[in-house]
């Protein structure tokens, strides 16, 4: 993992998503915002250049004056532009998709997926509807090599590394809802995380009538999950 050096522009989120691209990418941040992601890129020296492409035109303005800012005009490409149209993939692109919904990634990720290769590498961040971001990766051939849970502003949020290998397989409710192959920020606690994913649910289930059963059968899942996590934790200290 990269060490970044964070000159408060962007957030603690931005820098750990930009601490796991790997030095020498080329990378495309679809959503970029303000841009804070690829100047988070190029001032640690992780990337040359990068591509930045937002749909809209207000945000795109404002990531303008950071490059300028930065003198980076030279390093970043920025692009008004829905998604990956009209763009063409040379095969070896790291792909970022960070603060949408998770929804909203799917749809974008089915929309391109005939010029995705297995050299292509995703970071996936779901600020929200993250249950059907990981039950279409499992449903379309995503591979979830790991999740790392990152935590910004008192809020947690999964960032998924994924490759398109076109090998479908099966995940359960309370593995989309929470994840797999997950690795958590050795300064928070497993118990905190789970408290988090259980308040979560608990949100869903009070608006979506429908899927309550589910929830309720995950809620009880995590309930035991931070049981043996507090158990464990007290007979350590014992």
């Amino acid at each position: 993992m990269n060490s970044i050096t964070n000159n408060r522009i962007y957030s603690n989120r931005i820098a750990q998503i930009a601490a796991l691209i790997e030095p020498g990418s080329f990378v495309i941040d679809i959503g970029t915002d303000h841009a804070h992601l690829p100047i988070a890129l190029i001032q640690n020296n992780i990337c040359q250049k990068v591509l930045a492409i937002d749909a809209n035109k207000k945000p795109l303005l404002t990531a303008k004056t950071n490059i300028k800012r930065f003198n980076m005009q030279d390093n970043i490409n920025l692009m008004l532009n829905n998604d990956l149209d009209g763009i063409s993939l040379d095969g070896d692109e790291t792909i970022v998709l960070a603060g949408l919904g998770g929804f909203l990634i799917s749809k974008i990720l089915e929309k391109h997926k005939s010029k995705f290769t297995s050299k292509h590498r995703f970071l996936l961040q779901p600020n929200w509807t993250w249950y059907d971001l990981r039950k279409y990766l499992a449903d379309n051939g995503f591979a979830i090599n790991q999740e790392i849970v990152l935590k910004d502003q008192g809020r947690y949020y999964s960032l998924l590394d994924v490759q398109f290998t076109q090998v479908e397989y099966k995940i359960n409710d309370y593995e989309a809802y929470v994840g797999i192959n997950q690795k958590y920020n050795q300064n928070e606690t497993t118990r905190q995380i789970y408290l988090e994913y259980l308040a979560r649910l608990e949100r869903l289930a009070s608006r979506k009538a429908d899927n309550s059963q589910i929830y309720q059968k995950i809620c009880k899942k995590i309930q035991l999950e931070i049981e043996g996590v507090s158990n464990d934790h007290t007979s350590k200290n014992i």
